[in-house]
């Protein structure tokens, strides 16, 4: 006989802030361009995010509802509803997955990551920026598909050094386990959220693209300010002194233990060099990037390549919930800029941003960014913002290309686990208290907003971008 699940007061008031909190919305009068449409397509949308952020059901149920009562409560037609799953973003974002789990069970992300904190390793603040190193190398060779491998790998190492659970230790190498697997989006190519971007910004300059090679020499300072800011938390939580167990020979014995590299290593090594001379000569052989996304990975598992067992699979159909998820976030954004909601909110941003002059409508835009994380995931947020920001840029006769990297910026500027998932699963994980999140991830987002000032707008002044 199958048990009932009794729902606890906790729940109770989280489902009544998840369901009556957007149903306030219904009170906003509507008008010529805030219509009917758009007001129950927000009450629907958020219902569902907030429903998702706080856990009450498995994502995989609202992902599918959601574009379905977009239908049912007509807010738009069945194919602009579902749009989101005929995206090619949508299947980069699961091609980059499957890149990622093969490369992860055939090891070589892992020898990667030990060479690198053995040579950079040792002491605990070595470690700290060995790890972040760690990641802008695995993001850089999964395109930043190695998020969640980067979490429950630092994870793994705060469980093998007795890092307690809260501990200001393994608060802080939690805190940069997250940076290195997700702040390095910032100036490394994630396919998702640029092909959403760039896909905004071709409805006003339909000529617009930015490259991997491009994004890194534009917003590559970013690196240095997440170094600066692991090393003002070593300074201010005075962790020169720590001590954990097993130090750099726990690393050498993880890496002695592997044994030498592999067939499926070398094969793997040959496969992302394939990749990358793809991306490097897109100039030159004229195929979209895309392209690349969504066909490379599966070779992992093709006769005589074989990077990857079919008990890999496993973990690729577990991934199913967070893939719908993805293509309903991607419908938000296109069921908003079908309903005109990105043009609204060019023309409520207009008279706010237009006077403060460029480098005022930059900050402006991180600020719009910041907000518009703890209301929006990361790609209705992308397939919104470009779009809205385009038109701005646009009539303002500015260059477009600092409205799409400042975007970017701000993606990466969050207080609250619920903005994206993967800080979900870095918070679930135990090891950092809400206290300790905020302070940790919202101290990074207030140390960037100052430094953007200092570092990043002066080097797009130096590459004549601004």
């Amino acid at each position: 006989m199958a048990s009932h699940i009794k729902m606890n007061a906790s729940d109770a008031w989280k489902w009544l802030i998840a369901v009556g909190l957007p149903l306030l919305i219904l009170l906003i009068p509507v008008s010529e361009t805030f219509t009917s449409e758009a007001r129950m397509f927000l009450v629907l949308s958020i219902m569902a995010i907030l429903v998702i952020a706080f856990g009450l059901m498995d994502m995989l149920i609202p992902s599918i509802l959601l574009p379905t009562a977009y239908v049912v409560f007509k807010v738009t037609d069945t194919a602009t509803a579902f749009k989101g799953y005929a995206t090619q973003t949508l299947w980069i974002i699961l091609g980059a997955y499957v890149l990622t789990v093969a490369l992860d069970e055939c090891g070589i992300l892992k020898r990667i990551s030990y060479v690198i904190i053995k040579r950079l390793g040792g002491s605990y603040n070595a470690t700290l920026y060995a790890i972040y190193i760690v990641g802008v190398v695995l993001g850089q060779l999964c395109f930043c598909g190695h998020y969640f491998l980067m979490i429950g790998f630092v994870y793994g190492i705060c469980k093998a050094m007795n890092l307690k659970p809260m501990s200001k230790e393994g608060a802080i190498m939690m805190g940069v386990g997250g940076m290195a697997a997700l702040n390095v989006k910032v100036f490394l190519y994630q396919t998702s959220n640029m092909s959403l971007l760039t896909e905004g910004m071709k409805t006003v300059y339909p000529d617009f693209s930015i490259t991997p090679i491009q994004l890194l020499l534009y917003n590559f300072p970013e690196f240095f300010v997440a170094l600066a800011f692991i090393w003002v938390v070593t300074k201010v939580f005075k962790t020169k002194d720590v001590q954990f167990e097993g130090g750099k020979e726990y690393f050498n014995r993880m890496h002695r233990e592997m044994g030498p590299m592999s067939v499926a290593e070398k094969k793997a090594a040959v496969l992302l060099a394939i990749l990358m001379c793809y991306i490097m000569f897109q100039p030159v052989h004229g195929f979209p990037l895309n392209y690349g996304f969504m066909v490379l990975p599966y070779f992992c598992f093709f006769p005589g390549i074989n990077i990857a067992s079919t008990e890999c699979l496993k973990k690729i159909r577990q991934f199913f919930g967070t893939f719908a998820f993805a293509g309903a976030c991607i419908g938000i954004g296109q069921v908003a800029t079908a309903l005109g909601l990105g043009v609204l909110l060019a023309q409520i941003a207009m008279p706010v941003l237009a006077p403060l002059g460029k480098t005022g409508l930059t900050f402006g835009v991180l600020v719009l960014g910041s907000v518009a994380n703890l209301l929006l995931t990361p790609a209705a947020m992308c397939s919104l913002l470009s779009p809205a920001l385009a038109s701005i840029y646009d009539a303002l006769g500015y260059a477009p290309m600092t409205s799409i990297l400042t975007v970017i910026y701000s993606l990466d500027m969050i207080f609250l686990p619920h903005e994206v998932t993967a800080y979900l699963v870095l918070f679930g994980f135990g090891m950092m208290n809400m206290k300790q999140f905020v302070a940790f991830f919202g101290g990074k987002s207030i140390f960037t907003f100052l430094l953007f000032g200092i570092v990043q707008i002066p080097w797009w002044h130096f590459l004549g971008l601004f």
